[in-house]
């Protein structure tokens, strides 16, 4: 790789790290776990050009939707808020990331729980699981509309 190549590369990843604690920055300025979640979920969606990110913590094995991109109050109760927790323990239940629609050449998996999530929008989602030393803790639920 030229020097050309190696300054792209030492940007980019400049650039990351920046991004990095910019979002480390926005989470610890809050105060509690709540506030702190939902400006990571915010701070994601608008990163990654995303209509909804939620972030989900893990009690009793089940998921439970903590925080919502863009919303300071929601209700947990809410039918959108059980699709996600839903999708989110789809992934728990799998071990695995799940993304719908799914990849050229992915393996198999269940993705119903996705798919009711993404509704007839025609819509992209994708659950990322939380670990600790390979001990789940939580997810992250990325959506938006599959065209972008």
């Amino acid at each position: 790789m030229g020097a050309m190549g190696t300054e792209a590369c030492a940007s980019g990843t400049a650039a990351g790290a920046a991004d990095l604690l910019r979002l480390q920055a926005g989470m610890l300025w809050q105060r509690g776990f709540a506030p702190a979640a939902a400006a990571l979920a915010t701070a994601l969606c608008d990163r990654l050009r995303c209509d909804r990110v939620a972030v989900g913590w893990i009690e009793s094995d089940c998921s439970a939707v903590v925080a919502l991109s863009h919303a300071a109050d929601f209700d947990p109760r809410q039918a959108a808020s059980e699709r996600i927790a839903a999708a989110m323990d789809e992934a728990l239940e799998q071990a695995s990331t799940v993304v719908l629609p799914a990849r050229p050449g992915a393996a198999p998996q269940v993705s119903l729980a996705h798919a009711e999530l993404a509704g007839t929008d025609a819509r992209a989602v994708c659950t990322v699981l939380l670990a600790d030393a390979g001990k789940p803790l939580g997810a992250l639920t990325f959506e938006r509309a599959s065209a972008r």
